[in-house]
């Protein structure tokens, strides 16, 4: 593939698909609409797993904190053993004591 006619996911820069913007030296920037879209997809579902409400102003190590919470709370779900549940709940427990 090459550079110029798709983006790094392989999606072609056509007209309908690039989003043009300028970036912080005024330099005219391209983004591929549908790793965005999903990019998009992706935040509002680990936000809704995580049920915290966006804020922009959330401190960065307890948004960091949060979303480490809802990581291992879907790894809880998945574990085969309950050995290796109770290891989760253990650091679940352990990181929510831990708050900023």
């Amino acid at each position: 593939m090459a550079k110029d006619n798709f983006c790094t996911n392989g999606h072609a820069w056509t007209p309908d698909n690039t989003y043009f913007y300028r970036d912080y030296a005024n330099k005219t920037r391209r983004k591929c609409k549908a790793c965005t879209l999903a990019r998009e997809a992706r935040n509002r579902r680990n936000r809704r797993v995580a049920k915290i409400p966006y804020n922009k102003n959330r401190d960065a190590r307890e948004s960091m904190r949060v979303n480490r919470i809802a990581h291992l709370i879907d790894l809880m779900w998945q574990a085969s053993t309950p050995w290796e549940r109770a290891d989760l709940r253990a650091e679940i427990a352990e990181i929510e004591k831990q708050k900023v």
